[in-house]
């Protein structure tokens, strides 16, 4: 049976019959040259005063990493650093709060070069949490397999888990751009904005995936839109658009508006994200419907009887200072003045005292 062998600068796993270093534990009490049996339960603790092993209690002598013996590889769960009692003694694998000048006095004083592990890329990190190690290259598979039973089966784990891309957390990607060079894509996230929208992004990605509906892609797309591109639609647009298309539902990702110049308002079946006081109590008030976008989910979850609305994106203040300058033949923007009065933009475009003259 195979065992562990505990000694004074770290734990040598024995596996295939030879020694392999594993550079995650220390003994700074004292030599422990006593063998554990590899069915034994090793846990760690944040209490550095305790260790506990099925063997027996050495007190606070160390504190260890979990540390599982039939699979020699070691699990990071929400550590930022190991240390041992004292903080005399540090794992320099993973995340540590020691400084590098620290953790190479270290390594010089147990023998074991940490460092160099994390410098030729042997551990790697997911870029997720919690923090998962991966076989270093350099060990050796463990049990009774060879290396070469294993080869096809972690071929196979390569080729299934090709989108969970691990990253080794001492050097960058290699053909990795600057921060500033990055290409900026279509915003697929709602990270940015309400809960609300994160749970209605979740519900139509699912539907999109399940039922295939362009509708159902066209509304996710829209969720993941900026404020700017979600524009508010008013009242009477509405009325003017449902006009004819009865017994159907009116789309709109955005916000609903009262329109006071719309006397009449027929019954209309409306979803948005949102309404407003006065357009909501006008459209209920009229017999229709106010509708939330997991209501439509079941109502139309393949968007059947539906008309996808959208506002007047170019309707801002802001929108009405593009374009030509003002001024200039044919321009019809708007221009920034101080202020609108006798002396103020006078005559602009006729006299060179003016501005310019054409």
């Amino acid at each position: 049976m195979k065992k562990f062998q505990v000694d004074r600068g770290a734990i040598k796993f024995v596996l295939s019959g030879a020694n392999i270093m594993c550079p995650g534990l220390t003994s700074p009490g004292g030599a422990l040259d006593e063998e554990v049996l590899e069915e034994t339960p090793v846990v760690w603790t944040n209490n550095l005063s305790t260790y506990r092993h099925g063997v027996g209690q050495y007190g606070s002598d160390i504190s260890l990493l979990l540390v599982w013996a039939q699979h020699a590889v070691l699990a990071f769960l929400d550590c930022e650093a190991i240390m041992a009692e004292g903080k005399q003694h540090a794992l320099a694998i993973g995340y540590t709060k020691l400084s590098a000048k620290d953790i190479k006095t270290i390594n010089k004083g147990i023998g074991v070069d940490n460092m160099h592990y994390l410098n030729d890329g042997l551990w790697k990190v997911h870029p997720h949490t919690p923090i998962m190690f991966n076989y270093p290259t350099a060990f050796p598979p463990p049990g009774n397999q060879s290396a070469k039973t294993l080869e096809p089966k972690r071929r196979e784990e390569e080729q299934s888990n090709s989108e969970r891309q691990w990253v080794s957390i001492s050097s960058p990607a290699a053909g990795a751009r600057r921060r500033g060079a990055l290409p900026r894509g279509p915003t697929m996230s709602t990270s940015n904005f309400s809960s609300r929208l994160n749970w209605l992004a979740l519900l139509y990605r699912f539907l999109v995936r399940r039922t295939g509906s362009k509708f159902n892609a066209v509304i996710l797309k829209r969720l993941f839109m900026s404020k700017i591109n979600r524009p508010p639609i008013s009242l009477k647009r509405l009325i003017t658009f449902m006009n004819g298309k009865d017994n159907k539902i009116a789309v709109i990702v955005g916000t609903v508006t009262d329109d006071k110049r719309v006397y009449e308002v027929p019954a209309l079946k409306v979803t948005a994200l949102r309404f407003t006081e006065t357009a909501r109590a006008r459209i209920l008030k009229a017999g229709g419907e106010c509708l939330t976008f997991d209501q439509l989910a079941l109502r139309a979850p393949l968007g059947q009887n539906t008309v996808l609305l959208r506002g007047p994106k170019n309707a801002r203040e802001a929108v009405k200072h593009f374009g030509k300058a003002p001024g200039v033949p044919h321009s019809h923007t708007k221009p920034y003045v101080r202020s609108k009065g006798r002396k103020y933009e006078r005559a602009r475009g006729r006299r060179n005292s003016r501005g310019f003259r054409v």
